[in-house]
């Protein structure tokens, strides 16, 4: 979530933030979707990854598969779990 509106097919930078080891990812994205929240003062965005690369790819497949048993939620949109971005 953002609090900051983001207009669909921007490109944002994304600094993701992961557990187990600590580290943050970085790489770029363009917007597929938003969706107000609060009466535009925060916004969901949907984000496809652009180029990622293959170390980026490669922890978010590890990190994917240890959060396997955690709950995801699910909306119009499709399955989710709440990560912490930092959108530049």
């Amino acid at each position: 979530m953002t609090p900051i509106f983001i207009p669909v097919d921007a490109k944002v930078k994304i600094d993701l933030q992961l557990e187990n080891p600590p580290r943050i990812l970085c790489t770029l994205g363009s917007v597929r979707w938003v969706k107000n929240i609060y009466s535009n003062e925060m916004f969901e965005v949907g984000i496809n990854f652009i180029d990622p690369s293959f170390e980026f790819r490669k922890a978010i497949r590890s990190h994917v598969e240890k959060l396997k048993l955690e709950k995801f939620f699910e909306d119009e949109h499709g399955w989710h779990r709440e990560y912490k971005l930092k959108i530049h």
